[in-house]
């Protein structure tokens, strides 16, 4: 009988030990501050900010300017090679129907990647219908002319050099740009 009484204070004894770990634990992670994930999120440009000043070279080597961009109502599109929301962005703007559409004059592509690589070239020579094309790095100062562009795709529409909309979409029942 002693032994069995002995048996079950020894378990009782882990079990307490046990769950006041637990509880310590548990309190020490409530106390703890939070994680400030501010700075884990992308940059995206903000609308209401003008746009920087910047040169690329453009579609066949004419150079591309933050000076043109502030000239009335442009749109330039940040796209990747290896994007899908990018590619369902790009057969938006092809599916639209004429009347929808930005003359190509108006409308900027910054593809992001390496123009050596095959995949990139053969999608900047996609793009070259429906817009100017600037094939850029990641630290290419047009990125950073918007204020940071760090997500793909991201559309943004400029009034006069204004950010006036940012998204990853194109808006809904405006000028989508293309022919």
């Amino acid at each position: 009988m002693t032994a069995a009484l002995s048996i079950w204070v020894l378990l009782l004894t882990v079990a307490t030990a046990g769950n006041l770990l637990l509880t310590l634990a548990a309190i020490r992670r409530i106390k703890a501050p939070p994680h400030d994930h501010s700075e884990d999120k992308p940059v995206l440009p903000v609308v209401g900010n003008s746009i920087g000043e910047f040169e690329t070279p453009a579609g066949a080597g004419a150079p591309l300017t933050g000076t043109q961009l502030r000239q009335g109502n442009r749109r330039a599109l940040f796209v990747t090679a290896h994007c899908p929301g990018c590619r369902r962005v790009i057969s938006a703007m092809r599916a639209a129907k004429s009347a929808d559409r930005l003359s190509p004059e108006l409308v900027s592509f910054f593809l992001v990647g390496d123009d050596a690589e095959t995949q990139t070239s053969e999608f900047a020579t996609e793009l070259r219908h429906l817009g100017g094309v600037s094939v850029v790095p990641l630290e290419h100062p047009a990125l950073a002319a918007f204020g940071g562009v760090e997500v793909f795709p991201t559309v943004v529409d400029l009034r006069d050099g204004e950010i006036v909309r940012v998204g990853h979409r194109l808006p809904e029942g405006a000028r989508t740009g293309g022919r």
